[in-house]
This record gives C-alpha cells, structure tokens and sequence, in this order.
C-alpha cells in the first residue's frame, strides 16, 4: 500500500499538472502563446497573476514564478515609477516646440 501524499508533494504535482496542460494546449491546439491565455480566461488552466514575460515579449499568465506559456522562471513584477499628469505635461509641451 503507499502512502498518502503530503500537501507539499500535492501542490508541486497540481503545478506540474498545470504546465503539461499548458504545453499540451500551446503545442496540441496550434494555437500557440493565445491558446494558453484563452484556457486561463476560460479556467481550464490555473494562473496566480500575469506579468511581463521577457522571452514572451507579452504580458503572460504566471504561475508560482513561472511562465505557463514559454516555462521561463524567475518572473517577478517590474514596478514603474509613477509618472504625474502634471510632469506629462511639461514633457509634452518642451517637444512640441520642435516640432
């Protein structure tokens, strides 16, 4: 009789069970890259965010760091500095003067 799995090695057999479906549906469909983003939409695949995949060059669907699309590890959010309306403005205004 085996043992029971433990939660941990439920989880890391759930994830891996998420990135097979997803390179099924990326090579099986043929629709490549959209087709793992329209099975995330429609919840056959699982993500926990989406974020900018370098190797994707496209905002993809992660999954525990991971990109489900192209597997690319390591993936965490670029943060952008803020950018006021008011400095916009001002940038706006000094280009259009040579134009």
């Amino acid at each position: 009789m085996s043992k029971p799995m433990k939660k941990e090695e439920m989880i890391d057999a759930d994830i891996e069970e998420q990135f097979d479906k997803a390179y099924e549906i990326y090579t099986d469909r043929k629709g490549g890259q959209f087709a793992v983003f329209d099975a995330v939409e429609d919840g056959i695949l699982k993500a926990t965010s989406w974020k900018w995949c370098e190797p994707c060059e496209i905002k993809s669907p992660i999954l525990k760091g991971s990109c489900l699309v192209c597997g690319e590890s390591g993936i965490e959010e670029k943060v952008w500095p803020p950018i006021s309306l008011l400095g916009m403005f001002h940038s706006i205004k000094a280009i259009s003067r040579f134009l």
